[in-house]
């Protein structure tokens, strides 16, 4: 009879470990979790990126004055600031919230985010979080560093003949 018992035990605690987790628990993850940052980071790399792009661009077209460079620069930045705005309403944030909690909820079991509560619900949990985003960006700020020269020295390598590619490729148009 004990053997049973034992044997209906583990069987319940390993499924446990494989169940889904509740909404309300996934609620309270959440709340430790930046999920809208992460969104709006990679928004606004992909931002960044593509008006260094239109820089470089500006840059290598002759026929423009300093002054059209900047007008045009200034176009984009209109651009980018207004997609920045309709993506910062009620509406978007609900949508990320819900996104967050179904990809949560697909990847962790009810054990793994029991465990992330209590991490941080922790002091060194609570330390944690309040660290995360200087670690993060370090992490970038170093990362971007260390591929700098990389980076640099493929663009200059490469550059020209994008350039010409693509002006070859326009003139075609």
């Amino acid at each position: 009879m004990k053997t049973k018992l034992v044997v209906a035990l583990s069987l319940m605690i390993s499924l446990s470990a494989f169940a889904n987790p509740t909404d309300k628990s996934l609620e309270e993850l959440s709340k430790h979790t930046p999920y809208e940052a992460f969104f709006y980071e990679m928004v606004t790399e992909s931002i960044i990126v593509d008006r260094e792009n239109l820089m470089y661009a500006l840059a290598q077209n002759t026929k423009l004055t300093d002054n059209e460079r900047n007008q045009a620069l200034q176009i984009y930045d209109n651009y980018a600031k207004g997609f920045l705005d309709s993506l910062n309403t009620p509406a978007v944030q609900a949508e990320l919230k819900k996104s967050y909690l179904a990809s949560a909820k697909s990847v962790f079991n009810q054990n793994e985010v029991n465990a992330q509560l209590a991490f941080y619900g922790s002091t060194d949990g609570q330390n944690a979080l309040k660290k995360r985003s200087a670690m993060v960006s370090t992490y970038l700020n170093n990362a971007s560093n260390a591929t700098k020269n990389i980076a640099d020295s493929y663009k200059n390598k490469h550059a020209k003949k994008l350039q010409s590619d693509l002006d070859v490729f326009l003139q075609k148009k």
